[in-house]
């Protein structure tokens, strides 16, 4: 997704209600448990990167549940092939 098209979405939420953010952001993120594959992805995760660990089970968390994008302006993790 391009800086471009990420701001146009920024200024279309915007202009929803609170009501309306909170049905869309309801709609669009799926909850994921931290369990035993996502721990070890981390892990190696961590183990074979600069990373600090909440950005690791973030992104271990995204490559498990084969999310369609991750969103970040962190340099080091947009650096990560993986996703």
């Amino acid at each position: 997704m391009s800086i471009d098209m990420y701001q146009q979405i920024v200024r279309q939420v915007q202009q929803l209600t609170p009501d309306e953010q909170l049905k869309l952001m309801q709609e669009l993120i799926e909850m994921q448990l931290l369990d035993q594959q996502i721990a070890e992805k981390a892990s190696y995760l961590r183990a074979t990167c600069t990373l600090r660990t909440p950005d690791v089970i973030q992104l271990a968390t995204a490559l498990y549940s084969q999310a369609d994008f991750f969103l970040t302006n962190d340099k080091q993790l947009s650096a990560i092939t993986e996703i």
